[in-house]
């Protein structure tokens, strides 16, 4: 994929003008689009979060699901070409983009100053309402049509607002906040800070102390925006502390993984080391790589970010990387073993 083939995504999108032109653009018809807009098929469920509590997650059913997988193939280019500055989380890397937008190269954005103030959205894609879709589509610089927005907005919500587990939901999240962002942008430099967004986690850092004007003023705008901080949430940092962005330790120039990410992750293993071992005893004639996909697909996503921060030489992820490997494959002995000596842990099924 490459810059070329994203602006003609966007030319197909801009150059439709009703509801019946964007039903031939996504492979579907009136009738279909229609009931699923008057009883939107979602999947509800609670997951857990990394530190405690849980995530309402909104998985729209297949057809729907489908549909949005369509045009989140031509509203993530819309973005990615009108993409603000800021702009760090949920943006496309075309072949040919040098410069990447990601949770690494966000954080890499504040290394070399002494000070930081982070901030967090509350509860962020819901805040997103339908009118806030529809306002941010139809205006500068993405300018869909009127009908075509509407049309857009009504399947890409639910509850009047964005779900969590939609697949247009994080672009839609970012076109919302483009306004925010502008707004932001400007302040900041004006005030020589710098300023980035990664999805609703805000970073400003400075060289200069970071005020409570700062902090009181950017509330300001983003209230304004009809958009909420959470003051739980928000911690200034100031010169030779450990900074924290979105889960990457900042100290000194150096922007590295956590260490107790590396730790959970290990922990992690060990379970599923304990599991595998458990399910080999109780299923013995079933294969165990399909009863572990989910964990092993957690874990793996876990290494690849380690990776995408250190590379993927850094010993401690070929480390946790071989113990994965020899986790999913239980001893040969395995039925001699005293399962009350093992400590399984529940939370990995």
């Amino acid at each position: 994929m490459k810059t070329a083939y994203l602006k003609l995504q966007v030319r197909k999108l801009l150059s439709i003008d009703s509801k019946e032109e964007l039903l031939y653009l996504l492979e579907t018809n009136e009738y279909t689009a229609d009931l699923l807009i008057q009883n939107p098929p979602y999947n509800i469920f609670n997951v857990p979060k990394r530190h405690g509590g849980t995530r309402l997650i909104e998985d729209p059913t297949n057809t729907l699901q489908t549909i949005q997988e369509k045009l989140n193939d031509y509203l993530q280019p819309l973005y990615y070409l009108n993409r603000t500055n800021a702009a760090y989380g949920f943006i496309l890397h075309p072949k040919d983009d040098d410069a990447p937008r990601n949770i690494v190269t966000n954080a890499k954005k504040h290394a070399s100053n002494d000070y930081l103030l982070a901030i967090d959205m509350q509860d962020f894609f819901h805040q997103v309402c339908w009118q806030m879709v529809y306002d941010s589509l139809c205006s500068s610089p993405f300018l869909i049509a009127d009908e075509v927005t509407k049309y857009i907005s009504n399947l890409c919500t639910y509850n009047g607002r964005l779900p969590m587990g939609a697949p247009t939901s994080p672009v839609l999240s970012n076109v919302a906040a483009y306004q925010l962002d502008k707004e932001l942008e400007n302040y900041c430099t004006g005030e020589d800070l710098v300023y980035t967004r990664y999805v609703d986690d805000m970073s400003i850092s400075s060289n200069k102390p970071i005020l409570e004007r700062h902090l009181a003023q950017i509330t300001n705008i983003t209230e304004r925006l009809r958009l909420k901080l959470n003051p739980y949430k928000t911690k200034l940092y100031g010169p030779g502390e450990e900074k924290l962005i979105t889960g990457l330790v900042i100290k000194g120039n150096e922007v590295k993984v956590a260490d107790s990410f590396i730790t959970e992750t290990e922990k992690e293993i060990a379970n599923l080391k304990t599991y595998v071992l458990m399910l080999k005893r109780m299923y013995p004639n079933k294969p165990i790589e399909e009863m572990i996909l989910k964990p092993v697909q957690k874990i793996t996503g876990a290494l690849t970010f380690i990776a995408s921060v250190h590379g993927a030489n850094y010993i401690p992820v070929q480390q946790l990387a071989e113990k994965l490997d020899e986790a999913q494959v239980p001893p040969s002995d395995y039925e001699s073993l005293n399962w009350l000596n093992i400590g399984y842990i529940s939370k990995m099924t």
